[in-house]
């Protein structure tokens, strides 16, 4: 079932670029994404320490919310699924800047941090924060928002990492998270 794109409003309110559709998130995606969210921002929050460029913080700024950026990581999650492959490039190779800029995003700093298998958000916000590279993320000061995206994949075809070309060790079932951090340009 092939969609009209639907056009999105940028960050900064003045431009718009459009998307096309991906397949509409259920009420369940959404409310994981949701609880994601408040569960990152929630260890922002916490954190009282020694950042990665040695300022000490009681507390971080929280991440701010945006809908087109939402949708950037939702848009991730389906291609993982319609595509077979799962990883931080695309089959095309592009990483997060590239793809970021390609979708209209004027971008300053970004990050992804990607999971699968995990049924619930506490889940993967704990993976992460006992992740070096995964915590790096969620307590850099620099990040100002965050697009969160789950989908399930209910296919019984194996996915191909793309880091890790010719395996197929991934299990068929089970729900895959994609976080983007972003600052655009000033």
């Amino acid at each position: 079932m092939n969609q009209d794109p639907i056009v999105v409003e940028d960050i900064d309110d003045e431009a718009t670029v459009e998307l096309d559709r991906a397949p509409i998130p259920t009420e369940r995606d959404e409310r994981l994404a949701a609880e994601l969210r408040i569960e990152l921002n929630q260890m922002r929050q916490a954190f009282k320490g020694t950042d990665m460029r040695g300022v000490t913080h009681d507390g971080l700024p929280l991440f701010r919310f945006d809908r087109k950026l939402q949708k950037f990581a939702q848009d991730t999650c389906h291609r993982w699924i319609d595509t077979k492959s799962y990883g931080h490039a695309d089959l095309e190779g592009r990483k997060v800047f590239e793809r970021l800029q390609l979708a209209g995003f004027p971008v300053q700093f970004c990050q992804e941090n990607i999971a699968w298998g995990h049924r619930l958000a506490c889940e993967v916000a704990q993976g992460f924060f006992e992740s070096t590279n995964h915590r790096r993320n969620i307590l850099n000061p620099g990040y100002v928002f965050i697009g969160v995206g789950t989908a399930v994949n209910q296919s019984s075809e194996l996915f191909q990492k793309t880091s890790e070309p010719g395996s197929s060790r991934m299990g068929p079932d089970g729900r895959f998270w994609c976080v983007v951090f972003y600052t655009p340009l000033a």
